[in-house]
């Protein structure tokens, strides 16, 4: 099984601890890909050298319309059984599994189904932002 975390923040704030216990834990979760939201440039090139991480961690720079609440700032928006605490990609997994049960469907063909849902709608729009 394999996921891809569509919108995550990596950065200092969000990983005071360094990336490596977070880039640990996705990939135990397996967690293949990362796509980081970053709030400027330099937000964004902090996310790309934290890169190395074990999967593929591409940064994208976007504004939160109406001055809402990211995930690093909301703890309260991470799955269940993990509410309360901060989000992170390896959390993922946990949300694949509720969308299997909701959906009654298997979670590896869920993963599948959404792993390839996200290469096709940020794949070509990725590489692009990122000079590819």
């Amino acid at each position: 099984m394999v996921l891809v975390d569509a919108h995550c923040h990596i950065d200092q704030r969000t990983c005071p601890d360094g990336a490596d216990p977070v880039s640990a834990r996705a990939r135990v979760a397996s967690v293949s890909t990362v796509v980081a939201v970053a709030s400027g440039r330099e937000a964004a090139r902090e996310m790309l050298e934290m890169g190395s991480m074990g999967f593929e961690l591409t940064a994208v720079i976007g504004v939160h319309p109406h001055q809402a609440a990211s995930t690093r700032d909301n703890p309260y928006l991470a799955p269940v059984p993990l509410r309360g605490k901060r989000c992170e990609p390896a959390f993922v997994v946990h949300t694949a599994r509720c969308l299997a049960e909701t959906r009654q469907r298997f979670e590896a063909v869920v993963a599948e189904t959404t792993t390839t849902d996200a290469y096709r709608g940020f794949r070509s729009r990725l590489a692009e932002a990122v000079g590819v």
